[in-house]
């Protein structure tokens, strides 16, 4: 009986843990049919951190979430600062959107988005981040050292530099190749010279080095233009190349103080040509200025500048300097504190400021003979704004084309740091001469020598006595003479004197020439231009400015071709005597405007009052009504009196609106 109970119990146990592993199994099997139902799943979309994107440029952004079964779709909406640039999607348990940054934004941007399993949609978040801008690239070229005045068929020094900047005008790390070539805009046209040396080099790190650029012509006005694939190109500093070898020499009138000095800190080098300082020195130093160095036993001159810290210098007659290393002991002068002492040779009185031993390092004698047969030579003769000059002789030179006397106030930035020459208007800071009359017959500039250019200076002329001019020829004595008077202003101080502009006198000269133009002349009692010289000599008289004046441009004896020229508020005459047939596009208010195309009307100013003579802006009778002379060998100056470059159309007057 006890056995049965026990085996009763037995039974009734398996029976009952038999339906309870059934129950379990049963619970088990929904649970894992329920994990089969895609609709009953709901994925969370997760936080995410994508890195930085940049501006205007496609990054992918992958999508996290948390779920037991993939995701099979993706939703992108709401974008801030940012666009959708490939589709959302998911695939292999992965989802990502290509996000492109909104161009030229930089800072916050975000966009939403939200994963779907199904019919079954996730939370929604916002991926925020940040849009930089891109990274640094090379965009453009500049030139680092420009060319400068130098020989034909010599190689310009110091080396021409290019180097390859961002947007930012930084330095940008590049081996890119760059080409150099004439400008169009330059002369001479493209194809008239030849431009020499290796014109396409390599860059290190960015910067590329030219060191044996040369050009076959003698001519003035020349421009490079550096190019690179994919980069903005530039443009070199204007620059001129001559026939003979460059003499440059400084005028700061009264002026023996020293420009800058090493003061034992900043180290001077020379080698050959190129001085190069270790720091910029002051803005006022510039071609025809002489350094004083090596414990003032040496003196080398300027006659370029390429930056504010590198410098093309020859010895005093045009060959390579004595060479140095990290000099302190340097002093830089003008080289002349009166214009006569260099161009009356006979004076040569030098710098007083400079060490005993260097001085007389111009030793001309009574003449000085600077044509191939002599020195071969150009001279270069700079006048600073330091005071106002004196009056100027220039005599007693031996000239000829290719070897002239050239007098002019630095203002590119190849020959000074800081110009010295007016911008249209008379300034009394930038480089001035004035003659004050003593006697009659006294003039600012007088010259007798047959080769010359006065460009870009301020000159006056004052006092009570007559017959008095700002540039005055005299004495030419059966020579050919070519004189260039160019973008200056000439005016009267006033005194009660009968003062002229340029009084033009070649006497018996055959062949003589002389080139007036892009000048302003204002407030003259007698003449601003009059020819006075035999039937022989030819005055091309062009672009000028006259304002004021009794008499405007007066032609005397001589052929006188004027074009382009602007005369108002003449009490005599604008125009005065008989102008050659091929004289053309001339304005004058007193109906006596000569030759083809001219106009007899009255112009406004940018300032008449004020003495500002530009063209105003409103004008439409001299505004491009000028013809073209850019291509005339007689004509061919690109710049108005402003140092402006001169485009297809041409104004009338010295300015170029």
């Amino acid at each position: 009986m006890k056995n049965l109970i026990w085996l009763l119990i037995f039974t009734f146990l398996i029976s009952c843990t038999s339906q309870i592993g059934v129950d379990i199994a049963d619970e088990q099997g929904e649970v894992n049919i329920d994990n089969n139902v895609a609709d009953t799943v709901t994925p969370v979309a997760q936080n995410i951190t994508p890195a930085n994107l940049t501006q205007d440029s496609q990054s992918l952004i992958q999508l996290e979430y948390t779920s037991t079964e993939q995701a099979t779709s993706c939703s992108i909406s709401n974008l801030v600062h940012a666009t959708s640039t490939v589709d959302c999607a998911c695939s292999a348990g992965v989802c990502q959107v290509g996000i492109t940054g909104e161009a030229s934004y930089t800072g916050a941007a975000s966009f939403d988005y939200t994963i779907v399993i199904g019919s079954t949609v996730s939370n929604t978040v916002t991926v925020n981040f940040t849009i930089d801008p891109p990274p640094p690239s090379a965009t453009q070229l500049v030139f680092t050292q420009q060319p400068t005045l130098s020989k034909q068929n010599e190689a310009i020094n110091p080396k021409i530099i290019v180097e390859l900047r961002d947007i930012s005008n930084n330095l940008f790390n590049s081996n890119a190749n760059v080409t150099l070539a004439l400008s169009t805009g330059g002369n001479p046209l493209p194809g008239t010279a030849v431009l020499g040396g290796t014109l396409t080099v390599a860059a290190v790190a960015g910067i590329v080095v030219f060191d044996d650029i040369t050009l076959d012509l003698d001519l003035n006005n020349y421009q490079l233009t550096a190019t690179s694939t994919g980069l903005t190109s530039a443009n070199s500093e204007w620059f001129n190349i001559v026939g003979a070898t460059p003499i440059a020499r400084s005028v700061g009138y009264g002026n023996t103080s020293s420009l800058d000095t090493g003061a034992g800190t900043n180290n001077l080098t020379i080698s050959g040509k190129t001085a190069t300082f270790a720091t910029a020195i002051a803005l006022n130093i510039g071609i025809g200025d002489a350094i004083q160095y090596d414990t003032d036993s040496k003196i080398a001159f300027i006659t370029g500048r390429s930056s504010d810290t590198v410098f093309q210098v020859r010895n005093a007659a045009g060959a390579d300097a004595l060479s140095i290393t990290n000099d302190s002991t340097w002093s830089v002068f003008r080289a002349y504190t009166e214009v006569s002492a260099v161009t009356s040779v006979g004076n040569n009185t030098e710098n007083t400021a400079f060490a005993n031993a260097l001085e007389n390092f111009d030793t001309h004698g009574a003449t000085y003979d600077i044509t191939t047969s002599g020195a071969n030579e150009v001279w270069f003769v700079a006048l600073y704004a330091d005071a106002v000059n004196n009056q100027i002789w220039v005599e007693d030179w031996i000239t000829d084309t290719k070897n002239y006397v050239k007098l002019f106030a630095p203002s590119l930035s190849n020959e000074v740091g800081e110009t010295q020459r007016h911008s249209g208007v008379w300034d009394n800071t930038k480089a001035t001469a004035e003659r004050v009359t003593y006697n009659s017959y006294q003039d600012t500039i007088r010259y007798s020598i047959r080769h010359f250019k006065v460009e870009g200076l301020q000159l006056q002329i004052t006092g009570t006595h007559s017959n008095s001019s700002c540039v005055k020829s005299i004495n030419a004595d059966n020579i050919v003479v070519d004189v260039e008077v160019s973008n200056n202003i000439m005016r009267s101080g006033g005194g009660g004197g009968a003062h002229s502009g340029f009084y033009g006198d070649s006497n018996d000269s055959p062949g003589g020439v002389f080139k007036v133009h892009h000048n302003i002349f204002y407030d003259l009692e007698s003449y601003a231009f009059l020819s006075y010289s035999n039937n022989s000599a030819v005055f091309y008289v062009s672009n000028n400015t006259i304002v004021n004046v009794n008499n405007g441009i007066g032609r005397y004896e001589g052929i006188v071709i004027a074009k382009n020229n602007l005369a108002q508020t003449c009490t005599t005459a604008c125009f005065g005597g008989s102008f050659d047939a091929s004289s053309s596009n001339n304005i004058s208010n007193n109906a006596d405007a000569p030759g083809t195309s001219s106009q007899n009307v009255s112009i406004n100013f940018e300032n008449e009052a004020g003495d500002d003579f530009h063209l105003a802006v409103t004008d439409t009778d001299a505004i491009a009504k000028g013809v073209n002379l850019a291509s005339d060998a007689n004509y061919g100056y690109t710049f108005d009196i402003d140092g402006n470059f001169k485009a297809t159309s041409w104004d009338i007057g010295a300015d170029q609106r």
